[in-house]
């Protein structure tokens, strides 16, 4: 019988970033460190590692604005914090990663942003404005990540970005660089096994198949149909839909829907790398219909139809790995193994964003940086 590999040193920190976030929406990077989600491996401007007090909002208004405001210039750094395996990303490096792949990314809006970043990363804005024309103005070097907005607006140098359900509309992307070796996609998924959807993909990828694609499965529409309903006011978007409708079979629905996409994607592109963009956490709203445990919820559909199993290791079965070193957020053990049954390796989104979200939906872009940094880690490991 063939002896399964033993995993790096970045597979078991990786694994232990998206376990702890689906078992226990938190970050826990080793067994004696776990924090709240967004607060694990941050920095301020200071290099001061961020603490639990840090990104305390309870202290008073002003005293929140304060943090809120610090988010978007914190930075996640786990080489700082002597994480083993896990590598930083420049400008070079991550062209060097992507050159002559072509890399699929498909998600909500949340990971539309992450697919923007992305492509700034590797070399090729999807923004319009000057600044974004020469690689040394967006990224100088030195600079630890790259400019960008508050928010991208939902739309790029093609157009408006957004989905809608009921409208069949969606947002397709394929850009061409370095010669045309170099291809980067992006597909919105509101429900990902509509037939509208599934063909868009089946298409998209027949003349050329994914080397790595990367899929976060949409759970909004499940929750609100008219989200994406851009003809609707904000608020109407906003408003509570099927209420009394939403039950498990919903639920159930997000993971099974997600299995549909990915078992297309493979039959277009079966020698590709696939992962999943684990969720980040939800605005408060979604309580109201999926109850307080929601989110446990959600990762268990999606972890069960996709066969991702996340296990805590018994004291007895723990065994020492590599020191992360004596700095802050360092540990020496790792409390979840993780295995898989279809060939698809998960990526925290959950630990390393936390509360960072601009509008408590849309993760700040130096958030998206750092699910980019994991990416590139899963992509091309040191």
């Amino acid at each position: 019988m063939r002896r399964q590999k033993r995993p790096d040193d970045f597979s078991r920190f990786s694994a232990q970033l998206f376990c702890s976030g689906a078992m226990e929406q938190r970050c826990v990077p080793g067994v004696n460190v776990s924090t709240s989600p967004g607060t694990c491996l941050w920095y301020k401007p200071s290099s001061r590692p961020v603490r639990e007090a840090d990104m305390n909002r309870s202290l008073g208004e002003r005293h929140a604005e304060a943090i809120v405001k610090r988010w978007p210039t914190d930075r996640w750094d786990p080489a700082a914090a002597g994480v083993p395996g896990f590598r930083y990303f420049g400008p070079a490096a991550s062209e060097a990663c992507v050159r002559g792949k072509r890399v699929m990314i498909a998600g909500d809006s949340t990971t539309r942003d992450t697919f923007y970043e992305f492509a700034l990363v590797a070399g090729r804005p999807m923004w319009s404005q000057r600044v974004y024309e020469r690689r040394g103005s967006y990224w100088p070097e030195g600079q630890y990540e790259p400019h960008t907005p508050t928010s991208s607006g939902g739309a790029d140098i093609r157009g408006a970005c957004i989905g809608n359900y009921d409208k069949r509309k969606m947002c397709w992307r394929d850009e061409s660089f370095a010669g045309g070796a170099t291809r980067l996609g992006f597909q919105f998924l509101t429900r990902a096994n509509s037939s509208w959807e599934l063909d868009r993909v089946r298409e998209g990828l027949s003349e050329r198949a994914a080397d790595v694609v990367f899929v976060q499965c949409p759970i909004y529409e499940y929750f609100k149909p008219d989200a994406y309903d851009y003809s609707l006011s904000k608020e109407a978007r906003h408003r509570l839909a099927n209420e009394k409708v939403m039950g498990p079979h919903h639920l159930q629905a997000m993971g099974s829907a997600c299995l549909e996409y990915i078992d297309m994607v493979r039959s277009t592109s079966p020698k590709a790398q696939i992962f999943l963009l684990g969720i980040t956490p939800l605005p408060a709203w979604t309580r109201t219909i999926g109850g307080d445990d929601v989110e446990s919820k959600i990762f268990k559909s999606i972890n069960t139809a996709l066969g991702i199993r996340c296990r805590r290791r018994a004291t007895d079965d723990r065994r020492p790995e590599k020191a992360i070193g004596s700095r802050p957020g360092g540990a020496s053990d790792w409390t979840y193994a993780l295995s898989t049954q279809r060939s698809v390796t998960p990526i925290d989104r959950y630990a390393i964003v936390g509360p960072r979200r601009r509008d408590m939906i849309h993760p700040f872009f130096n958030a998206q940086f750092a699910i980019v940094q994991m990416m590139l880690n899963h992509m091309c490991p040191s």
